[in-house]
């Protein structure tokens, strides 16, 4: 347990070491890498920096969660007229 916070306490320290401050460039594909379209051209770029790389991961996750959200409601939300079908079915039939 000891070995895993030193290691963490030298990546850390590293990190701030190296003070690293995005360009504006990267700050604007950040920003569109939040769009859909956004994912697609970023998976498509053969070199992405730490910073970018990073907000691509998060942008990926939201889209997953927005997905898996609006999938889940769509269903939920036909459910009851699914439920209903096959007794207009019976009705139509008699």
């Amino acid at each position: 347990m000891t070995q895993k916070k030193d290691d963490l306490t030298i990546q850390s320290e590293e990190l701030m070491k190296e003070n690293y401050i995005p360009s504006e460039t990267e700050r604007k594909r950040v920003i569109f890498y939040y769009l859909l379209v956004g994912v697609l051209f970023a998976l498509s770029n053969n070199h992405l920096s730490k910073y970018e790389y990073y907000h691509l991961k998060q942008a990926i996750g939201w889209w997953i969660v927005f997905f898996l959200v609006f999938v889940t409601s769509f269903l939920v939300i036909w459910l009851p007229i699914i439920r209903i079908i096959p007794w207009l079915i019976q009705l139509f039939l008699i």
